[in-house]
């Protein structure tokens, strides 16, 4: 689709054409044209580079990937994540260790340590929540022992 005039493509709307300044306001006003252009770039590279077959890196196999009591296996961290966190603040730029839930750690390392380069926030959040919803699916139907 091409767009007409003074508009162009909206970058996170299918088919849909705006004014630029539009498109310009998504991005921090001290962002130079050059940034812009090259967070373009990333982008469609990070897209290119995701695996085609989602964003289950690790997906769980039964006795396989086996997790201690009140933990669940993530799918895209490829580790067992806490289901208990500590009533507590963690400092500006820091969020609690999801491996080991009583813990702060930087934000970014966390996201470094844990998962690929290529995972979106919308591919983390959907990694902790299926992984959760597995958890407690299995929380329901779990048997007592004998």
């Amino acid at each position: 689709m091409l767009c007409s005039g003074d508009q162009v493509m909206h970058p996170a709307e299918s088919c849909q054409c705006v004014v630029k300044e539009t498109v310009d306001s998504l991005y921090p006003e001290w962002a130079t044209p050059e940034e812009i252009d090259q967070s373009k770039v990333n982008g469609i590279k990070a897209a290119y580079d995701r695996p085609h077959s989602g964003w289950k890196v690790c997906p769980r196999k039964m006795g396989f990937h086996e997790c201690p009591d009140s933990q669940y296996w993530n799918e895209l961290a490829c580790t067992c994540f806490s289901t208990i966190f500590c009533m507590m603040m963690c400092p500006q730029g820091s969020e609690m260790d999801p491996t080991l839930g009583c813990r702060c750690a930087n934000t970014t390392d966390i996201r470094e340590k844990y998962y690929p380069k290529w995972a979106t926030e919308f591919d983390i959040q959907t990694a902790l929540m299926d992984g959760y919803k597995n958890f407690e699916q299995e929380q329901r139907i779990r048997v007592c022992p004998v």
